[in-house]
């Protein structure tokens, strides 16, 4: 305390000793109350009367309270009033009919700033024991308080996640006997964790390999070295079996290195461990399934080796057929065409009849000899075309004739057949020519003798014409416009099956060389209204 300060406060004193009545001297009392009164001058302070007007104060209290935009009293030293604020005139008071120190935590913005200060008040009495003045000294704890909240807060963040994990938390003492366990434990196991306090970790459960076959706790706990993902099998509320990896840490006194125990924590991995069992069974089923499909793929491999052995021989055979077959009938052909038109004498009119007749079955039979083979020949992959820039009309004309000639046509309307267009198509010719007199003999054999029958030519753009062969004859139902377009598929439900005498190959070659030409064949027909089938081709480019 300063000279100057000492000074003040003998005259206060002294002042406040003749106030009371009392008889001590004034420099007696001062010299009393310096004795006695110890305090800590960098920390702000001032003397009141118990009336509540501050008689003294130090220079730290002084700048304080000029700081503090008048919640605190400032003292007359440095411009003020010196009156205490109703607050602290009642705590003043309290210490006075009290006659004991008191101590509180308060709150002042300072600077603007909030600041927290630990506040005392003491009191001062005279030789009767009579409180004739009090003290109040501030700490500044602001920083203090600051720590503890981050403390606090660390703490409060860590019982929230402890909360929230799955996992459990443990302590022993240095005999490895439990000494406790988290509520967790209870949650997760049902069991009371009360019931595991005294006994030892294996007393839990029973420890075994975990999933990397390794077992840790039982050397590390004779040892007192850490351990981790100890395998931890515990029977749960239910009769279950939970899983848990056991991991723990020992723990030493800080000064003299004495063995405390172990703390750790226990993660409950029940569910882990069933979706690895599950991933285990998966996975053998897996390669039960691979070594099936081996087998499979090697059975299939030899079964396609097999019907690709038959595939070639049969289109060996019926390429040996076919030549076979084509020789004799060629002669047949050539025979009856020459009976026919009499070309070796004067027949009768009847043997002339059955010389037509042959004639029609020989080709007939050719015909369905060249279609089988043509199948074959797809199927096999081995189909040779050859693509050039022919006319659109060339190609129709010829179907036209050829299909006039094979066909038995009264008195349809042909008229429309008759077009002109000036398109070229990039196609293989004869497999074109093949196509449409495949359509027209179909349009010629199912329509009416009153019926009607034509092409029309329109330009698709982007490099494609379609050509229709249409016609005013039976129809084919919806349902069956995919299913004629089928190997042998007839309608059996229609004329088809009564005037066809076809094997039901034509519509699959002509659908199939259009593809193949890089076109198609659509259909658009309904019973009893005709039917239109549209082939689609490249144009050629110029």
């Amino acid at each position: 305390m300063s000279d100057q300060e000492k000074k003040g406060l003998a005259d206060i004193i002294n002042l406040v000793g003749k106030g009371a009545g009392h008889d001590m001297a004034a420099n007696d009392l001062v010299a009393d109350v310096l004795d006695r009164l110890i305090i800590d001058d960098s920390d702000p302070y001032f003397i009141a009367s118990v009336g509540g007007y501050i008689l003294h104060a130090n220079d730290a209290y002084r700048v304080m309270s000029l700081a503090s935009s008048g919640a605190m009293a400032v003292p007359p030293m440095v411009g003020g009033k010196g009156e205490l604020t109703i607050d602290v005139a009642a705590t003043i008071d309290e210490v006075r009919t009290g006659k004991k120190s008191i101590q509180y935590n308060e709150r002042y913005v300072i600077d603007g700033e909030e600041r927290l200060f630990a506040t005392k008040y003491l009191p001062v009495t005279n030789a009767v024991g009579d409180v004739v003045a009090v003290v109040a000294s501030f700490r500044d704890t602001t920083g203090e308080a600051h720590h503890v909240n981050l403390a606090n807060e660390a703490q409060r963040r860590f019982k929230d996640f402890a909360r929230a994990t799955s996992d459990w938390f443990w302590e022993t003492d240095r005999d490895l006997k439990i000494r406790s366990v988290s509520e967790r434990f209870t949650a997760i196991t049902g069991q009371p964790g009360a019931l595991a306090v005294g006994k030892g970790l294996k007393d839990l459960g029973t420890f075994g390999s975990n999933h990397l076959g390794q077992s840790t706790a039982d050397q590390a706990l004779s040892r007192r070295v850490a351990f981790r993902d100890q395998l931890l099998e515990i029977e749960g509320a239910d009769e279950t079996t939970l899983k848990f990896h056991l991991s723990g840490v020992p723990i030493f006194e800080p000064g003299s290195g004495e063995f405390q125990g172990f703390r750790g924590a226990g993660m409950d991995v029940t569910e882990k461990y069933r979706q690895e069992a599950e991933a285990r069974e998966i996975r053998r089923n897996i390669e039960e399934t691979l070594a099936e499909l081996k087998v499979k793929n090697a059975e299939l491999d030899a079964a396609n080796e097999q019907a690709r052995k038959a595939l070639n021989a049969k289109n060996d055979f019926l390429a040996s057929m076919s030549h076979e077959l084509r020789t004799p009938l060629n002669a047949i052909i050539g025979f009856a065409d020459a009976m026919s038109q009499q070309m070796f004498g004067d027949l009768d009119d009847q043997y002339i009849s059955y010389a037509l007749d042959i004639l029609n079955s020989a080709k007939h039979l050719l015909g369905l000899i060249e279609d089988v083979l043509d199948v074959a020949v797809m199927e096999s992959g081995e189909i040779a075309l050859s693509f050039k820039d022919v006319m659109l009309k060339d190609v129709l004309d010829q179907a036209v004739s050829i299909s006039k000639t094979r066909s038995q046509i009264e008195d349809a309307d042909l008229s429309a057949l008759s077009i002109k267009t000036s398109f070229k198509i990039h196609a293989d010719e004869r497999r074109a020519v093949q196509i449409f007199v495949n359509l027209l003999t179909n349009a010629f054999k199912f329509t009416p003798s009153d019926g009607k029958v034509g092409l029309h030519v329109s330009d698709l753009q982007r490099g494609r014409v379609a050509v229709t062969v249409w016609d005013t004859g039976v129809g084919v139902g919806k349902e069956d416009h995919e299913r004629i377009f089928e190997k042998f598929a007839q309608v059996t439900d229609t004329i088809y099956a009564r005037n066809n005498d076809g094997v039901g190959l034509g519509l699959h070659i002509s659908r199939e060389l259009a593809r193949r030409m890089g076109g198609d064949i659509l259909i658009d027909s309904q019973p009893g209204k005709g039917s239109r089938f549209t082939v689609v081709l490249p144009k050629a480019e110029d």
